[in-house]
C-alpha cells in the first residue's frame, strides 16, 4: 500500500503532493517453524501471500545473518529472483523500484534496495504475530519511499547506515489485520 491506496504495478498512485508509478515491489519473509526456516520471496508481479504454519509465532521480513552466510541458493534464496548482491553484501530483503516526479535520477526513477545482514546495519526484522489464521499484514510503503525520495534523492541500492533506517521505517509502516 501507499498510504490507504492499494498498489497496481505500474498504475499511477497520488501521493503527497506526487504521483508514483512502483513497478517492482518484492521482499523476503521468513517464517521460523520447529524443524527448519521457511523463506518466501514475495513479489508484486505474482503473489503477496504465503502460508505460515499454526505453531509460527512471528515471521521476519528478510533474510537473517545464518542463513545469508550459509545459503545454498536454491529456491527462494535463488539468485534468480534478482534480490542477491554478492556474497559480502547479501540479499536485498526489500526492493521497491519506481517512478516520481521528485525522483532526481534520470527518468525520474526511483530504487531502494534494503539489505545487508552485518552489525550495526542489519536490516532483518522479526514481527510477533496473532495465532489465528488467516492474518492480513499491511505495508505501507509511502513513508520509506517519501524518505528516499527526500534525503537520498531516488536511491539507496547498498547496505549501510541508509538502508537501515529505511529498514526501521518500513517495519513501522507494517499493520496487521485481524
Amino acid at each position: 500500500m501507499i498510504g490507504k491506496n492499494h498498489i497496481t504495478l505500474n498504475t499511477p498512485i497520488n501521493s503527497l503532493d506526487d504521483t508514483l508509478r512502483i513497478t517492482a515491489c518484492k521482499m523476503y519473509i521468513s517464517i521460523p517453524s520447529s524443524t527448519k526456516q521457511i523463506i518466501h520471496v514475495l513479489d508484486i508481479e505474482e503473489t503477496l501471500t504465503c502460508s505460515i504454519p499454526d505453531e509460527a509465532e512471528t515471521v521476519i521480513f528478510g533474510i537473517d545473518s545464518m542463513h545469508t552466510v550459509n545459503t545454498d541458493f536454491t529456491d527462494a534464496l535463488d539468485p534468480i529472483h534478482g534480490m542477491f548482491w554478492t556474497w559480502n553484501s547479501g540479499y536485498i530483503n526489500v526492493k521497491i523500484e519506481g517512478i516520481s516526479r521528485k525522483s532526481i535520477q534520470n527518468g525520474n526513477i526511483f530504487q531502494i534496495h534494503l539489505g545487508g545482514y552485518l552489525s550495526p546495519y542489519s536490516t532483518a526484522f522479526s514481527i510477533r504475530i496473532p495465532r489465528k489464521a488467516p492474518i492480513r499484514m499491511e505495508v505501507d510503503l509511502g513513508p520509506s519511499i517519501q524518505t528516499v525520495l527526500k534525503q537520498y534523492g531516488g536511491t539507496v541500492m547498498s547496505p549501510g547506515k541508509a538502508g537501515h533506517e529505511l529498514m526501521t521505517i518500513l517495519q513501522r509502516s507494517i499493520t496487521i489485520v485481524e
